[in-house]
């Protein structure tokens, strides 16, 4: 599918970059799959949310498997030992 300006184009929230460069928001079509689709490029339904308190609930779960994910290279990295 290709950007379809007759179309109406609907508000989403993006936070597939949140961790990185925040929640934000962007007009685009949305196909019957629930792919959006911004200009030419498309993006999946678990990267974008309809409603900021959705995106904002997806967020904070990114931010805490991101935490969770860190602790344990944290614990594998203090338990390293170095032999000769």
């Amino acid at each position: 599918m290709i950007y379809n300006k007759e179309q109406q184009a609907t508000k989403i929230y993006i936070t597939k970059f949140a961790l990185t460069k925040g929640i934000f928001t962007r007009y685009a079509n949305i196909d019957e799959s629930n792919t959006a689709w911004i200009c030419n490029s498309s993006m999946i339904k678990k990267d974008y949310f309809l409603t900021f308190e959705e995106a904002k609930q997806d967020a904070i779960a990114r931010q805490q498997n991101e935490i969770a994910s860190l602790k344990k290279q944290l614990v594998k990295l203090e338990s390293k030992e170095f032999k000769e």
